[in-house]
């Protein structure tokens, strides 16, 4: 599916924009990627333009991951029906954990892990989460054992902090021990105001990824809110 027949369908969507949506569509297309993981589904807007690539480049697959509670949140409005509604269930795997992804990416490690190694399975990761250090710090680690030589991993929201969502919202962010995120169905310790305003996405790529032997080709993109790198090897 041409992206100029996808965004009159797609476009109502939340939570990205489609000038980025066109973004990751493109380079789909261009760079050929075939096996392909998101971390983060919420109503498959990127999901929905990732299978409308692989259609359009002759097949492939997208394995997309995000939380029960939010399959539970959107209902109708789920990535489920919107990839049904567009056609393209035969290019995308919808998965959900009560928990966390990283939960999903252990198992398929145990699943790739042959003859005492890893065998690596996507050659495109987005990571477009849980926008949290503790968990995708851990999800960069384990995406980089699942993720081939060669082979590019996109982080969203690299400016995003806790302090500034929850003012916009109105939400406090006073947190208590025993205080309890919706989103995530977890109990949450409080966090200094420091963790609150610091830009977690953005601080693992720059001092996890951005440092990272194994990695280079480092770009910036949509107003400096994506961070690309490529896994370096053949």
């Amino acid at each position: 599916m041409l992206f100029e027949d996808l965004r009159p369908k797609i476009t109502n969507l939340k939570y990205t924009h489609d000038g980025a949506v066109e973004e990751i569509y493109n380079l789909v297309r261009e760079k050929g990627f075939s096996s392909i993981l998101e971390l983060g589904t919420a109503f498959g807007k990127t999901t929905a333009a990732i299978a409308a690539a692989l259609q359009e480049n002759g097949g492939g697959f997208v394995e997309t991951v995000d939380l029960h509670v939010v399959e539970e949140r959107f209902h109708k409005n789920s990535c489920k029906t919107v990839i049904n509604d567009l056609g393209l269930a035969e290019f995308t795997i919808i998965n959900h954990e009560n928990h966390s992804y990283n939960w999903y990416l252990k198992k398929q490690i145990e699943t790739q892990l042959k003859a005492g190694k890893i065998e690596p399975k996507y050659d495109f990761v987005f990571l477009d989460g849980a926008h949290n250090f503790t968990i995708d710090g851990l999800a960069f680690h384990l995406c980089d054992r699942l993720l081939k030589p060669g082979g590019v991993i996109l982080f969203d929201d690299l400016k995003y902090n806790i302090f500034d969502l929850n003012e916009a919202q109105g939400t406090s962010n006073e947190f208590t021990l025993d205080s309890f995120d919706p989103r995530a169905r977890v109990v949450r310790t409080p966090m200094g105001e420091d963790e609150l305003k610091a830009c977690h996405v953005g601080l693992i790529y720059e001092l996890m990824v951005k440092t990272h032997p194994g990695y280079g080709d480092f770009k910036y993109s949509n107003n400096q809110n994506w961070g690309y790198a490529t896994k370096l090897g053949s």
